[in-house]
């Protein structure tokens, strides 16, 4: 009784094993875009007249910004959101 007992848990077991990870895979749910919010920000680039113009634009921005210059033109870089 004992040994029928432990083959038929030993079957049990086995299938469980070689069936049970194709329906575990299966039974998988599919990827939902419903609860992903997309992120649209993007870096505006602003002429500025002067170095000086651009840095106090830039400190006065509440977000993230920076500047640059390209030649003898400066550029201030707002990240939009």
């Amino acid at each position: 009784m004992r040994a029928r007992t432990w083959l038929t848990g030993a079957a049990l077991g086995a299938a469980l094993l070689t069936g049970g990870t194709a329906t575990i895979a299966q039974a998988a749910p599919a990827p939902s875009d419903t609860g992903v919010a997309a992120v649209a920000e993007y870096w505006k680039k602003m002429k500025m007249d002067s170095q000086r113009q651009c840095e106090d634009m830039r400190d006065s921005y509440a977000g993230s910004a920076f500047c640059s210059q390209e030649g003898s033109t400066w550029y201030l870089w707002i990240l939009v959101p």
